[in-house]
């Protein structure tokens, strides 16, 4: 069994169901630089939008690093990505990440989520649009 090591009050975090929402956590928490050991290993959403300028390159950002940070904790992962550009605002992106896997024990889970991008900060992150299930 793989375990997750966070640095909260919940340890090292073993349950699939928690598993997918802490990797997406530290996906959002995560800085590019915040470590000397491993320099240049650690991607995050705020450094894919501080490096890319369009759409499609933001999407291919988000799926392959996100499929490469569950595809450790998970025997099946899909990723989708869909970033819609805001005609009537430069440099504005609404976000929607749909993440499915599967654990080793066949069990299958699911995580959404939407947020929006302003000027490489992101401004709404919308919760209520997550759903997990078993």
């Amino acid at each position: 069994m793989k375990v997750i090591p966070t640095l909260s009050l919940d340890g090292c975090v073993a349950t699939s169901d928690i598993k997918i929402v802490k990797i997406f956590e530290h996906f959002l928490a995560s800085e590019k630089d915040q470590s000397n050991i491993f320099n240049g290993y650690i991607t995050s959403l705020k450094y894919i939008l501080d490096e890319y300028s369009n759409a499609n390159d933001i999407e291919e950002g988000i799926t392959l690093t996100l499929t490469g940070m569950y595809t450790r904790y998970f025997d099946s992962v899909d990723i989708e990505v869909n970033v819609d550009d805001n005609d009537d605002k430069e440099s504005t992106y609404n976000i929607n990440i749909d993440i499915d896997v599967m654990d080793e024990y066949g069990n299958k889970y699911s995580l959404s989520r939407s947020l929006e991008n302003i000027n490489s900060e992101i401004y709404s992150f919308d919760e209520q649009v997550s759903e997990l299930y078993k």
